[in-house]
């Protein structure tokens, strides 16, 4: 407890441990064909770590078969960045 000038007693404030704060660079998840194969639509989102703590993406899932996800790095430190690409076949 710390006195305060002219005011009552104030309690000491803990501080905050360290977090990690996920954020992604999109806003929507629009997609574009691939040229390549018309049938596979894919997208690239940037996640970065915002937070002051490590971040680690331990999986990835999707809920069907026709989705697959990839990251190119499972750890951030704070203020790293990584791509998650996206690609969703139409076709099955």
């Amino acid at each position: 407890v710390l006195p305060a000038a002219g005011c009552a007693e104030v309690d000491e404030v803990a501080p905050s441990p360290p977090v990690a704060l996920l954020h992604l660079s999109a806003k929507d998840l629009t997609y574009e064909l691939d040229a390549d194969d018309p049938a596979v639509i894919r997208r690239e989102v940037r996640l970065e770590n915002r937070g002051d703590a490590p971040l680690v993406l331990r999986s990835l899932s999707s809920s069907c078969a026709c989705t697959e996800a990839k990251v190119d790095r499972q750890r951030l430190a704070p203020g790293q960045s990584a791509t998650l690409s996206i690609a969703i076949d139409t076709e099955g």
